[in-house]
């Protein structure tokens, strides 16, 4: 199974608990991860969006993200992004 099959296999299983436990609204995958170019070393890029405004729990999620795709995670905010950032690669963004 391609790497990005079986993250997003595992994001959807967990969907409703990660959304539960860190009022998400949305979360997608982004990056490398998309490419033939993806190795093993490199980090899941992932994008969240809350209900809610969230403190130092950021860092408690991409703890749990790491532990449950068994990978370095870069986790983002949408809103915590440059908006010109943010349009190169929106279109690319995979929403579980």
């Amino acid at each position: 199974m391609p790497v990005i099959e079986s993250i997003k296999d595992i994001l959807t299983k967990n969907k409703a608990y990660l959304f539960s436990k860190y009022s998400l609204s949305s979360i997608g995958v982004f990056g490398t991860v998309l490419t033939d170019d993806f190795q093993e070393e490199h980090a899941i890029e992932i994008i969240v969006d809350f209900k809610k405004p969230i403190g130092i729990e950021i860092v408690d999620l991409e703890d749990e993200l790491g532990k449950l795709l068994q990978y370095k995670v870069d986790l983002v905010t949408k809103n915590g992004i440059e908006k010109s950032y943010y349009n190169m690669f929106r279109k690319e963004i995979q929403y579980i």
